[in-house]
């Protein structure tokens, strides 16, 4: 087998993929139809590449698994086989076009590691993603109207980062939509139609979600992805196509021949093809209002791109939310629910202006790529957050205000925090480190590999590998983690007490504390009841577990108070936490002491004890939350004034 294109780990060269294209398009159509006839089979070779299995077939030939021995990671690899006669394009045409979708870096959009050619074929080599297409999703029943929003607003702003750069899809469709384990959606074959060829379809699309200029053969623009875009969401919605068009009146009619240019002429196109009105029983009249636009027949009445849909789709989840926002709104106390986050999210926002020169460095930990296929496993960044913030040496960024900085990036709903993403977050807090690690299994033991990186400078500033053997034994190793971290960046601090196990003042639980991790991020989308219960879970997989019971008092609070309350909602769990305070870590328990304070109406202490939470974590989301909330919410309960 031939080598890869390269051998680079952070993506594929833009030059390289236009190279491959540019190899692909000039060799002959017989040859070309001709690749990747024998399917793969575990330990075939392909580049550097071993398959382990087949996990699906496409529209560009079939998906495996494989292994990177280089990079120790598995990888998708695609056999690419294009099934039509291409388009007469220009040898500049195709290189230009390959570029563009080789510079496609978001988020939303599959990631390319590595391209290659081998006597059978040419392949890509892209992130593997664990989950099920939009497609398979779709076929259990309608989505939810929540969900398919979140799902829409991913794509919208993978078009929109695509749009940005000149990219269009051109066939998006729910089998080229990948819905991931941890919530995140990732847009697949963003490009390839229109440059390799879709088999079956005309135009370089799908027939069935193609806009009607698209199917009529003329010059597209974003819009056509809005008009698909458009379609998945009723889909979605409806569990069946929203549109469908009418058969052509000339059946064994040759299809139109597709031109390539990209932009959209009025005077140039063709009468669009018929198509029947939206199917949309059932959908808010809010979304139902914005999918009529996206899927009108008339392109210049459609949102002019996917930055506009994203628009669109995020005011009809207001205007979807606004009842339910209201009746929430009726509290009192929601009003400050609102400012605390808003004065915590500019806290975090502008954490760089607050870092005194020789101060703490400030380090952001990205979430742990897991190539274990044990979910508990994937709450381990967490763990190592707790870790680091024991002790002075360190600033820690808490996941939570990872995400309001990325929510003040535009980017809502995120479940996943990965390298992409925690690099954003690293350049707009301007922290000193990003901790970027992936853990994976050998037998009985785990292996973690961490790298630390400068995300100002983009350069590594140090790497660490470790094993544990058996699961229990990874606290150990996070604490092991957490003290290299600590010798190579923090600020030495000589009468700083020793660092605690993190087992001591968490669990020795790995359910325990993936039940935890999952709350926690619950509580940070303000779903408290969801919180509620899965604090409920973790403290009965560990009884021993402090910070179960702390999670589970503060969700009891803010999802059970109401401005006449007279009891104390959480007191329970307040003193099961109590009972076992020498558990928990020092920043809850002072806001454990602050609850107690404030439950048994010692105001002059419950002020104290404030005052120094703030002093002693000045940017931490979740204190400065906590200590407004409650205070507010309890003086007003007592009828004290605010002062």
């Amino acid at each position: 087998m031939a080598d890869s294109a390269r051998d680079g780990a952070q993506g594929a060269e833009p030059g390289a993929i236009s190279r491959l294209l540019l190899e692909i398009a000039q060799v002959p159509e017989d040859d070309l139809s001709a690749s990747w006839r024998e399917p793969l089979q575990p330990g075939d070779v392909v580049g550097r590449y071993e398959i382990r299995r087949e996990i699906g077939r496409g529209g560009f030939g079939a998906v495996y698994e494989a292994f990177d021995p280089q990079l120790g990671r598995t990888v998708a690899l695609k056999a690419l086989k294009p099934g039509r006669s291409r388009h007469l394009a220009s040898e500049e045409w195709i290189q230009n076009e390959a570029e563009a979708v080789a510079k496609l870096d978001h988020p939303a959009i599959v990631t390319i590691h590595d391209v290659g050619r081998c006597p059978a074929g040419a392949y890509l080599v892209m992130e593997l993603l664990r989950g099920e297409t939009l497609s398979a999703r779709i076929g259990k029943g309608p989505l939810p109207v929540d969900e398919a929003l979140r799902v829409a607003e991913q794509m919208a702003e993978g078009l929109a980062h695509a749009h940005s750069r000149g990219v269009l899809h051109r066939d998006l469709k729910p089998s080229n939509v990948f819905v991931c384990e941890d919530g995140r959606v990732k847009l697949l074959d963003f490009g390839l139609a229109h440059l390799l060829g879709t088999p079956g379809s005309s135009g370089a699309g799908t027939p069935a979600y193609m806009a009607p200029e698209q199917a009529a053969g003329a010059v597209v623009d974003e819009r056509a992805d809005v008009w698909a875009a458009g379609m998945v969401l009723g889909e979605m919605l409806t569990g069946k196509r929203p549109v469908e068009r009418t058969p052509s009146p000339e059946p064994g009619a040759a299809p139109a021949e597709p031109k390539t240019e990209l932009m959209w002429e009025g005077s140039e196109a063709p009468e669009p093809a018929t198509v029947g009105s939206p199917k949309l029983a059932g959908v808010p009249r809010p979304v139902a209002k914005v999918l009529g636009a996206a899927l009108s027949e008339n392109p210049a009445a459609r949102p002019r791109d996917g930055r506009s849909w994203l628009s669109e789709l995020r005011s009809a989840r207001q205007r979807v939310d606004r009842p339910r926002r209201m009746r929430r709104l009726a509290l009192v106390g929601t009003a400050f629910l609102l400012l605390g986050l808003a004065v915590a999210g500019l806290a975090t926002w502008r954490i760089w202006e607050r870092q005194i020169p020789g101060g703490r460095p400030t380090v952001a930990v990205a979430d742990f790529v897991n190539e274990t296929g044990e979910k508990e496993l994937d709450s381990i960044s967490g763990l190592l957050i707790t870790s680091l913030e024991q002790g002075t040496q360190l600033r820690v960024l808490t996941r939570g205000r990872m995400v309001d900085v990325l929510k003040q990036l535009g980017k809502d709903h995120v479940e996943r925090i990965d390298e992409l993403l925690a690099r954003e977050v690293g350049r707009e807090t301007r922290a000193n480190a990003l901790l970027l690690a992936s853990i994976r299994k050998l037998g009985d033991a785990y292996v973690v590999e961490m790298r630390a990186l400068d995300p100002l400078h983009d350069e590594y500033i140090f790497t660490v590998s470790d094993r544990a053997t058996g699961k229990g034994a990874i606290f150990d190793l996070v604490d092991r983690l957490g003290a290299a971290t600590r010798k190579r960046l923090g600020t030495p601090d000589a009468a700083a007490p020793p660092t605690p196990k993190v087992s001591s003042i968490t669990t020795d639980n790995p359910k325990a504390w993936s039940l935890l991790f999952q709350s926690r991020q619950a509580m940070d989308r303000m779903h408290y009841g969801e919180a509620r219960r899965l604090a409920q879970e973790a403290a009965a997989a560990d009884p021993d577990f402090a910070l179960a019971y702390h999670q589970l008092a503060w969700a009891a609070f803010l999802h059970e108070w109401k401005p006449d309350s007279t009891g104390a909602p959480g007191l329970k769990e307040v003193e099961a936490a109590e009972a076992r305070a020498s558990r928990l870590p020092e920043k809850e328990r002072l806001t454990l002491r602050l609850f107690r304070a404030l439950v048994d109406r010692r105001l002059d202490d419950a002020t104290r004890l404030s005052e120094e939470a703030v002093a002693t974590y000045p940017l931490d989301k979740d204190v400065l939350f906590q200590v407004g909330d409650v205070f507010y919410h309890w003086w007003v309960n007592l009828g004290a004034s605010v002062q």
